[in-house]
């Protein structure tokens, strides 16, 4: 809530009738209140002039994409499983058994990635799992796959050649940034801006 509305609901420079009461804070993309509810459209007057309403319908759709982003990167972890089973690659490109970095029957980890001091991946010493980076990055309204930015990880499938032979191995693509270009031409990364309110 910090990130999406400074923990406002109303904004203090609107005046409504004789009251010093703002109006709800409503963004240039329609987002709505304390947790800028934006999709679904909010349920007027409920979901705009209450904040409690609003707080309760923002934690059922930020629970709704940590199922999405949990559904997300099981299908990913399979694809991984199926495409590298415990495999790892060395310095020469070439596939090795690692087992100290990947267990039999586990998928190629993760990787670690740190955003604003919080760290996400499969390491032991990761403060939080991958998929709490997708639930952050897809509630700021990450695209589904095939279009915009995507999810925070997916997995990119090997590259086979007509014989088997793998050209390219698979690996893990993070994509971090949002559709939100910065005046400097950089993209804006909303899991980084959300962990930079964490302590």
């Amino acid at each position: 809530m910090i990130q999406e509305s400074g923990l406002r609901h109303f904004d203090r420079d609107f005046e409504y009738d004789d009251l010093e009461i703002g109006d709800f804070i409503n963004t240039f993309d329609g987002g709505v209140g304390m947790m800028q509810l934006t999709n679904p459209v909010p349920d007027y007057p409920n979901l705009h002039w209450s904040w409690h309403a609003n707080v309760a319908e923002g934690l059922v759709c930020l629970n709704s994409k940590v199922t999405e982003a949990e559904n997300w990167m099981s299908r990913q972890r399979a694809e991984a499983l199926e495409d590298v089973g415990y495999r790892d690659y060395g310095p020469d490109s070439e596939p090795e058994v690692n087992e100290n970095v990947i267990g039999a029957g586990e998928a190629k980890p993760v990787p670690t990635t740190t955003e604003s001091g919080v760290t996400f991946g499969d390491a032991e010493d990761a403060d939080h799992r991958p998929e709490d980076a997708v639930a952050i990055k897809h509630y700021n309204g990450s695209s589904r796959p095939g279009g915009g930015t995507g999810f925070y990880w997916k997995w990119i499938e090997e590259v086979r050649d007509e014989h088997q032979h793998i050209v390219a191995p698979g690996y893990w693509d993070l994509c971090n940034r949002s559709n939100i270009r910065l005046a400097d031409g950089t993209y804006d990364n909303y899991v980084e801006d959300v962990c930079s309110h964490v302590p």
